[in-house]
């Protein structure tokens, strides 16, 4: 069951990856900017401090919990965290930043995270995943999130994060494709071809729909990094006869010109008897080619 819910889809900052380390020889100021934000982030979780938790978002970011509903804007934030905060009592946040890359305005992050955690007077907890932060930058030069996505990386359920759980189906778009029109065609197209794999149970045509260095973040399992890890991944995942129906909608918050990202939901029916279905968010970092084509840069999907 674990592989059909795999769809397409204070600090310690000690060791960072190899990557990491070139990444910051590169751009030292980038990301030192962002490892000094992580930090505040980790102390203002630690102390319970949402005021200035909040303040590390722009106005109109796009937050995406495991087992909860994509928010959209700083005011629902803030109410999302007062009510974690109220219920748990975060102990650590640590993150492992992989890579920071600047795109136009903005800052790509990935990486993994780590939470120790403690509710009433439960023992403590460890919540540990991957995570993908789109910072933007403002006229001052001071980085901000836009976007922010993460999921475990092994099996949990909704019990198992350190916040309280919601309707991943909730704050959906309105229509399937939220877009641009002039985008919309290529989108389309593309999602086409995914569903399509999908159903078909095709995992070579789902990971021939993302870049030679894309990274997938899926449901319950680790980074897979470059085509590599992707294709076998996919290959493994997917397989005839075990799905049914797949719905995606998406809403777009930037296009550079060569990166678009969106926020998605998915809602899946699979092959069996009783038809059971589940539903998912994911937030889609997509790249264009100079064909107009659109490819998966790096994708985060959870339940």
């Amino acid at each position: 069951m674990k592989t059909l819910y795999v769809l397409f889809c204070v600090c310690i900052f000690g060791q960072q990856s190899i990557f990491a380390e070139k990444l910051f020889n590169k751009n030292p100021a980038d990301y030192l900017a962002v490892q000094t934000r992580n930090k505040q982030i980790a102390v203002d979780l630690i102390k319970g401090d949402v005021g200035s938790l909040s303040r590390l978002y722009t106005v109109d970011c796009s937050y995406l919990p495991e087992f909860g509903p994509t928010i959209n804007g700083r005011v629902r934030l803030s109410d999302f965290y007062r009510t974690w905060l109220k219920n748990s009592r975060i102990i650590t946040y640590s993150k492992s930043i992989y890579e920071v890359e600047p795109i136009s305005n903005y800052l790509l992050e990935t990486g993994n995270l780590t939470i120790h955690y403690k509710m009433g007077l439960d023992a403590d907890r460890e919540y540990r995943g991957k995570y993908m932060v789109i910072w933007k930058r403002d006229q001052a030069g001071q980085i901000n999130i836009y976007a922010e996505a993460f999921g475990a990386d092994h099996q949990v359920d909704a019990t198992d994060v350190p916040y309280p759980a919601g309707d991943v189906s909730a704050n959906q778009p309105t229509e399937d494709f939220m877009v641009r029109q002039t985008l919309k065609p290529a989108l389309q197209d593309y999602d086409k071809k995914v569903v399509s794999g999908v159903v078909a149970g095709d995992g070579a045509s789902r990971a021939a729909g993302f870049t030679n260095d894309g990274i997938y973040m899926p449901h319950f399992d680790p980074m897979q990094i470059g085509m590599k890890a992707i294709r076998p991944y996919m290959l493994k995942t997917y397989y005839p006869h075990t799905i049914s129906y797949v719905k995606d909608t998406f809403r777009e918050l930037f296009d550079t010109g060569t990166f678009i990202l969106l926020t998605g939901h998915f809602h899946v029916i699979l092959n069996n008897p009783g038809k059971t279905s589940f539903d998912g968010n994911m937030l889609n970092l997509m790249k264009r080619g100079n064909d107009g084509k659109l490819l998966m840069y790096r994708q985060l999907a959870h339940n």
